[in-house]
């Protein structure tokens, strides 16, 4: 588990960036290639990101962890997670300045988060989800995920460097506020003179754990 010198935020960044593929949830017997996140290596899972066969991209959540983003049309949907910007505060009450709706708030559902997704209709592609590539519309294939999830009881704050495709996705690096409460820029790291990490045991057992097989 890192360690912190001297800092408040606690920045990981893998070698390689992190595939989040398609998941278990259908069809059954395509393998799970789905991408699970400790984001505090504590070993508690706190984050899934798996594609779907229709070409949808989602975020599940574990325990009491929750996404920013606007809420669905539908009772019982999960949040339509918007990418943040640069410097955008990542917070208990969030305002986005540049963000044209003003129903931004935290959320999650049993059925996943929406990055996107992609829709054949006759004979055009719709598509739904602000992570879409789209410009025209506001749309964005990547940028950063807010997140809120526990450690120890207490809720905490952090930022996920997301590119979203079709139904997959890489999960290039994020970070996290220590202290419980505390918001965070999305982007921000430790200054390089003022954090240390103590990296103990093996690299692959912090980064992710695959959900195995049903």
């Amino acid at each position: 588990m890192p360690k912190v010198v001297r800092s408040e935020i606690i920045h990981f960044q893998p070698d390689e960036p992190l595939f989040a593929g398609w998941g278990l949830d259908y069809p059954p017997d395509r393998p799970d290639d789905s991408l699970d996140l400790d984001l505090n290596f504590d070993g508690v899972l706190d984050i899934n990101f798996k594609g779907k066969v229709e070409s949808s991209f989602d975020s599940f959540t574990y325990g009491n962890t929750q996404v920013l983003g606007r809420p669905p049309g539908y009772q019982g949907g999960g949040i339509y997670q918007i990418p943040l910007r640069e410097n955008d505060l990542i917070e208990q009450n969030v305002s986005l300045d540049w963000w044209y709706a003003t129903d931004v708030g935290w959320g999650t559902g049993s059925n996943g988060n929406l990055f996107n997704s992609y829709q054949q209709l006759g004979q055009t592609v719709q598509g739904i989800g602000f992570w879409r590539d789209d410009t025209t519309v506001g749309g964005s294939s990547e940028g950063y995920l807010g997140v809120q999830f526990e450690i120890s009881g207490n809720i905490h704050y952090g930022w996920i460097y997301i590119r979203a495709g079709g139904n997959n996705g890489f999960v290039d690096e994020w970070a996290y506020e220590s202290t419980p409460n505390n918001g965070i820029v999305a982007g921000a790291i430790p200054e390089p003179s003022s954090v240390i990490l103590f990296m103990l045991g093996a690299i692959g057992t912090w980064t992710l754990r695959r959900r195995k097989n049903r």
